[in-house]
């Protein structure tokens, strides 16, 4: 199933993130409610929680120098923590500014007439809720620093927040959030936005399920499963052994986003599918595969034949006497070395007797001119 990506706003390591973890498998948590898809990195849903956002930001001069993000108007307990750390270099700067997204909004931080900016101690009550935050971190700062920024109560605007680097290296941000809740929960949340209708061919539509992706899927299966979805009806009333037939009265209202799953699970979609599989399957033969098999005559390379009972009888018993011969070659070979051991040590007896003799006529040979005969002494 491809994974699409849908903004460009959205950081690629953000997007790969997604798509691999959809790839292998794992559950994606999404914020956006269904027929929505997640188009802004934070998005802040309205049972409340906490998240976190890292990145690189460049030199103050590029426009990948700074990041911002919006929150929603009726947040409650916001908090904001941005830690920063100067890379290839041993100082660094940022800033933070908080403003209200209306235009000509009120400034509540990050120029001198924002709300904050103007206290001495740094804290001020506004519109229902208490604002406080860390202060500038002085220019030139050396080694790792943070900022901070809290809002005990309710936002009264839609509030834009921006970190922008200070200095002409670049700082490492991470940025740390957390709030308690979004009452009352808008209907579309900040960061979220409706499927889009110009992604998939004209065939095909899009279909979002709260992630921060969308699928196209065919129109036609879609719209089926729509029409059955919100098909009004009549409903029956059962009193006793009499069934009466009520009409329902005919409402107009919005259908119910439909999800990626519950349109996979639809058996026409899972029928479309199959069909384009199989359009898109090569052919393959009808018939079983050749096979190396002995008892089986190969004619043809998606074809073959069984051979008639009689050739396979005897195959069989060919190959029952197959398996006798390592066993009879076996005792062939050990009579073959005891014979030939045998008639060696024969031949070697014969050999050492006639050896003996050979010897005892040689000594005898040489003895005999130096034995006195008859009694005659030998001449000196």
């Amino acid at each position: 199933m491809p994974c699409r990506c849908p903004s460009r706003l959205l950081p690629i390591a953000v997007c790969l993130s997604t798509c691999l973890r959809f790839a292998a498998g794992s559950p994606v948590k999404t914020v956006c409610s269904k027929g929505f898809y997640q188009e802004e990195v934070i998005v802040l849903g309205c049972e409340g929680g906490k998240g976190r956002q890292s990145m690189i930001l460049s030199s103050q001069a590029a426009a990948q120098g700074q990041f911002s993000w919006e929150v929603a108007k009726d947040t409650f307990d916001l908090s904001i923590e941005v830690l920063c750390e100067p890379l290839k270099s041993l100082h660094g700067s940022a800033k933070l500014s908080a403003k209200c997204v209306e235009p000509q909004g009120e400034v509540i931080l990050g120029e001198s007439k924002g709300l904050l900016n103007q206290s001495p101690k740094r804290m001020v009550s506004a519109h229902g809720a208490q604002w406080s935050w860390s202060g500038d971190v002085p220019r030139k700062h050396s080694g790792p620093f943070s900022l901070w920024l809290r809002v005990q109560g309710r936002l009264h605007c839609d509030v834009e927040f921006l970190v922008q680097n200070d200095q002409d290296s670049n700082l490492a941000v991470d940025v740390r959030y957390k709030w308690s809740q979004i009452k009352p929960c808008p209907k579309q949340l900040k960061g979220c936005s409706r499927c889009p209708t110009d992604k998939c061919h004209e065939e095909d539509v899009a279909v979002c399920d709260g992630s921060p992706y969308w699928e196209c899927l065919p129109k036609e299966a879609v719209m089926r499963k729509s029409e059955l979805s919100t098909a009004p009806g009549e409903h029956e009333q059962t009193t006793g052994h009499m069934t009466t037939s009520t009409p329902t009265t005919m409402t107009t209202t919005t259908p119910k986003p439909l999800s990626l799953d519950d349109l996979m699970e639809d058996p026409q979609v899972q029928s479309l599918l199959r069909e384009k599989e199989s359009v898109n399957k090569p052919d393959l033969p009808s018939g079983p595969l050749p096979t190396s098999h002995p008892a089986v005559t190969v004619t043809d390379r998606r074809h073959f034949r069984l051979p008639s009972s009689k050739n396979l009888a005897m195959s069989m018993s060919d190959m029952r006497q197959s398996h006798h011969l390592p066993w009879a070659a076996g005792i062939v070979l050990a009579l073959c070395i005891l014979l030939t051991v045998a008639v060696c040590i024969s031949r070697s007896a014969e050999t050492s007797e006639q050896v003996r003799g050979q010897l005892g006529v040689a000594i005898q040979g040489q003895r005999t001119p130096y034995s006195p005969i008859d009694g005659d002494a030998p001449d000196r």
